[in-house]
Formats: structure tokens, sequence, C-alpha cells
């Protein structure tokens, strides 16, 4: 077994130089550029003067320096599966190539992750390969990463452990895949150094073709139809009253909130554990 965890693609944290060398880099960037960048993606990454933005902390957001570092990723996975073709054991190898969340460059305001639940930061890649090398066919139904788990253990033959997790490939087998929905979350505070109280306290569920999201702070609510809408952009929240109160009540019995009651914030015990794991992984 082997873990590979890749970090180059998150925030760029260089010198103060260094940021200057990139926002100029990214200052230069024309829309003909740009547009290369977006034919390559598939979807526009506009505008075009949040290509490159400089924010606190020495941090600095760029599509150039995201997609450099990505093609680093790319050649460092590659030279893996190099070696296991070498080693003779990449046909009876499973292999599976994951993110734990997207980037935003300006989408809806946000900038990097973790602020808001639309699919630009927790729509992520999938590509799984099996024992074997079977031709490649994409699935377009909804997948979520507790799904990965048991379609490992599937994979490798042995007893996946009690989850919420469904085996992707069951398609295959006698008793079709069971569909689900997907369940997201994130917390912002209002500063970075004090959690209580929460700026935002977003909450989501996901459909293949519809997303809710609530504020668990003041209760906002938002409704998208994704697949007439992918971008995100009209509330249906008032134009689809029947679809809303049903996604709620759906994400409520995922919450547990139907059944639990109000939770309270985390200790300082508790604070100062997530304090030191964030700040074992770099977000600190």
């Amino acid at each position: 077994f082997l873990f590979l965890h890749f970090f180059d693609a998150h925030d760029c944290r260089g010198s103060k130089a260094m940021d200057r060398r990139l926002t100029s880099a990214g200052q230069r960037l024309s829309r003909q550029g740009l547009a290369r960048v977006n034919a390559a993606l598939g979807r526009p990454l506009d505008p075009l003067k949040h290509a490159f933005r400089a924010v606190a902390d020495r941090n600095v957001y760029g599509i150039r320096y995201h997609l450099r570092q990505v093609r680093e990723i790319d050649a460092c996975i590659g030279r893996v599966l190099e070696y296991l073709d070498r080693s003779g054991i990449y046909q009876r190898t499973c292999i599976v190539v994951a993110a734990d969340h997207g980037d935003a460059f300006g989408e809806h305001g946000e900038f990097s992750h973790r602020e808001y639940l639309y699919d630009t930061t927790i729509r992520i890649p999938l590509i799984i390969k099996g024992m074997s090398v079977d031709a490649p066919a994409a699935d377009p139904r909804l997948t979520r990463s507790t799904d990965i788990l048991p379609t490992l253990c599937h994979l490798m033959r042995i007893q996946s452990p009690p989850g919420d997790g469904i085996n992707l490939l069951s398609r295959h087998e006698s008793e079709p895949r069971r569909e689900k929905c997907a369940y997201s979350e994130t917390r912002c505070g209002l500063d970075s150094g004090d959690p209580h109280p929460c700026r935002s306290d977003l909450t989501s569920i996901r459909t293949a073709e519809w997303k809710m999201i609530i504020d668990q702070v003041d209760g906002a609510r938002e409704l998208y139809n994704l697949s007439r809408d992918p971008g995100e952009q009209h509330n249906l929240v008032v134009a689809e009253p029947a679809i809303a109160l049903e996604l709620a009540r759906d994400l409520q019995v995922l919450t547990g909130e139907a059944n639990c009651a109000e939770q309270t914030g985390m200790t300082d015990e508790e604070w100062k554990i997530v304090e030191d794991r964030l700040r074992s992984l770099g977000y600190l």
C-alpha cells in the first residue's frame, strides 16, 4: 500500500519577491492566453483581473501558478506509473487518483477554497484503475469521497467496513448501484484565529440535478439546478419551493438536526487539538 499526498497545487506561500514576480506575470497574461487556458480546462476562468491576486500573509492565487503546479503533480504521478510498469506490477495494482477539494479563482467572489460550497471547490476529480487495464469509461452518476473505500475493498476482494459509502462498481454486479445524495459542510470564523462566532456555517445536499445550500448562522438558502445552471448563478429557492422544501428536509435528516439537540461549540481543549492538526498540515 502506498499513499502519495501532493500539496503542490495549494496556495503559493513564497517570498515577497516571488509574490511580486507572480503578480507581474499574471498582469501580463493576455486575453488570448486566458482563452487558451479556458479551452484546455473546458470552462471559463474570468474575470481576467483575478488571474493573480495578492492577499494578506503573502498568499498569491493565480491560474498560471496553479496549472503549473498541477502539471508538476501529473509528471510525478507519471514517474510512479512508469516504475510500476517497469517492475511488472502495473497490471495487478489498484490506483486511485482523487482530490480533497478544488480551488476558486474569483468565482462567486471566492479565492482558494473553504468559504463556500459551490461546485467550483467541492466537485473533484476521481480516477480509478482496477487490477487490469480495461477500456476507459466515464460514469456521469453522482459519486462521493466516502465511496472510495468500499470500491477499493471490492477491487481487493476484502470485506468493506461499515460506513455510508457504496461500491461504485456495483453496476457490474447483479444488484444495481444505489443512488444517494452527497453532503458537504464548511465553517468560517470571523478571522483565522477565532472559530467562534462563525461568519458562515454552511451545509449542502447535492443530487445529480439539484443542490441546496443552507447557512446555519442566518438561515439563508440557495437552490440551484445544476443541469441547467452548472455555474450556480441563479438561486431558485423562491421559484421552486417544493424542491427546496424536500431537499431542506433531506439535509436536516442527513445532519441529524431532526433528532439532535443544538450542538454547542468546541471546548478550548478540543479547539487546541484541531489547531495542532491544522498546523501540522500547513494550514496555520
